[in-house]
C-alpha cells in the first residue's frame, strides 16, 4: 500500500486546532515536489494554482478535532476543554498525546468521569 504513504505520513502529523505548522508544511513541500507552485496564507493555509486559470478549488482542513487540556486536579486526572466540538462519547478510550507548551510528550487513554449520558447530566 505504499500508494498512500503521503496520506498515512500527514494522518500522523498532530495537528489539533492552531497547532497546523507541521502538517502545513508538510503538505507545502509535497506540493512543490510535484511541480507545483504552493502559498501560504497569512492564517497559514496552503493555496496552489493547478493551471494558470484555474476553474476549480480543492479545500481541506489541516487541523483535527482536539482537546486542550485546562488544569491537573489534584487527583492528576486533567480537566479539558474541547476544540472542534470533537464527541466524547465516541472518544472514551481512545489513546491521547499531550504535548505541553514546552513540547514535552505524555500518552493515554480518554476516560470520562461521568460516561453515563442517560443517567448523568
Amino acid at each position: 500500500m505504499e500508494e498512500y504513504s503521503e496520506l498515512r505520513d500527514l494522518l500522523e502529523i498532530d495537528s489539533p486546532v492552531d497547532y497546523t505548522a507541521k502538517a502545513s508544511a508538510y503538505v507545502f513541500d509535497l506540493l512543490q515536489t510535484l511541480g507545483l507552485r504552493p502559498t501560504l496564507t497569512n492564517k497559514g493555509a496552503v493555496k496552489c494554482p493547478l493551471g494558470p486559470k484555474p476553474i476549480l478549488g480543492l479545500v481541506a482542513h489541516l487541523d483535527t478535532l482536539g482537546l486542550i487540556v485546562s488544569s491537573i486536579k489534584a487527583d492528576g486526572t486533567l480537566a479539558f476543554s474541547s476544540l472542534g466540538s470533537p464527541s466524547l462519547s465516541s472518544s472514551e478510550g481512545e489513546y491521547v498525546r499531550i504535548i505541553t507548551q514546552s513540547g514535552k510528550e505524555y500518552t493515554g487513554t480518554l476516560l470520562l468521569n461521568n460516561p453515563s449520558a442517560h443517567a448523568n447530566a
